[in-house]
């Protein structure tokens, strides 16, 4: 396992989001569209006050290119703050 800042994870995860864009982090929150681990490109939105403290700094440290640990879909089910959008361009 490895130790990412406050995650840990295993080398082989494979529910790992890609970050497509420069992330726009806004006083209180930010913004990115990531490509999940189905390939679907999607909008995140994630709060500092209604959020998880933990995937809020991650996602606004993360910069464009960057795999985020987590699977998105569970962690937006998990807290009711992150709004996701899927973007059909």
């Amino acid at each position: 396992m490895k130790k990412h800042g406050h995650f840990h994870w295993k080398e082989e995860q494979k529910n790992w989001a890609k970050i497509v864009e420069p992330v726009a982090a806004k006083s209180g929150h930010a913004v990115c569209r990531i490509c999940d681990n189905d390939g679907i490109l999607k909008q995140i939105i994630v709060s500092k006050s209604k959020s998880d403290r933990h995937v809020y700094k991650c996602i606004k440290s993360a910069r464009w290119g960057d795999k985020i640990p987590m699977d998105v879909k569970d962690e937006c089910n998990a807290t009711a703050a992150e709004e996701v959008e899927t973007i059909h361009e």
